[in-house]
């Protein structure tokens, strides 16, 4: 079962690879509306959003149901504990309020922090 010191860890290895000033809004390949979040890109299968990113790099991304928050995904019932999901939500809700990835990982911080008082 992923925790919330692993999703950090998840969400931190998906800040690197997009980078602290990525911004999913900044996203264009000419196919998608990058206004409209979507955990995969419909026609290649790529993780998109952060939440995407993060659940690929859990080897879960195909238990994400698209139109669902990320913290009702019955899925992952089992395998992500709500705490940690909850964690990957602060991080989702900063991208889609058009922050840059670099403060979603640091509200994903603040919402840990928030869990261990």
């Amino acid at each position: 079962m992923i925790e919330i010191p692993e999703m950090l860890t998840l969400i931190e290895i998906a800040v690197s690879e997009r980078g602290e000033n990525f911004r999913y809004a900044d996203y264009d390949d000419g196919q998608l509306d990058a206004t409209s979040c979507e955990y995969r890109h419909p026609i290649t299968g790529e993780p998109l959003c952060i939440a995407g990113v993060v659940m690929n790099e859990a080897g879960m991304l195909d238990s994400l149901q698209e139109g669902d928050i990320v913290t009702h995904q019955p899925r992952l019932v089992g395998k992500v504990s709500q705490e940690a999901l909850d964690v990957l939500w602060a991080a989702q809700a900063s991208q889609d309020d058009g922050e840059p990835w670099g403060v979603a990982l640091e509200n994903a911080r603040q919402k840990a922090e928030e869990w261990a008082a």
